[in-house]
């Protein structure tokens, strides 16, 4: 019997992948809330992929800090990030 793509659960994928990108925007900002900068966090993601993080949690991670390093350019802070992604997940639940 061959296998068919259900098409719920390709939706059901992103809305983790997304959920995965906010919890990691809010641990990043923890980190840089404890004092560490932008530098150290790309730093500790690099080695981490090192030492054996898939390259696609280092691809996501890069994309997080980079959405932190847009919003501080813009004037904004990380709390303002955490909404407009949780903003984007909940519109692409409603589709």
């Amino acid at each position: 019997m061959k296998h068919q793509d259900d098409p719920h659960k390709k939706t059901q994928t992103l809305q983790e992948f997304q959920r995965e990108k906010i919890k990691l925007v809010e641990y990043l900002c923890a980190w840089l809330d404890a004092g560490k900068s932008l530098e150290e966090l790309e730093i500790m993601i690099d080695i981490a992929a090192a030492g054996g993080m898939p390259e696609h949690a280092r691809h996501i991670s890069h994309e997080a800090l980079d959405l932190i390093r847009q919003a501080r350019k813009e004037g904004a802070d990380y709390k303002e990030v955490l909404v407009f992604l949780q903003g984007l997940a909940k519109r692409d639940r409603l589709l």
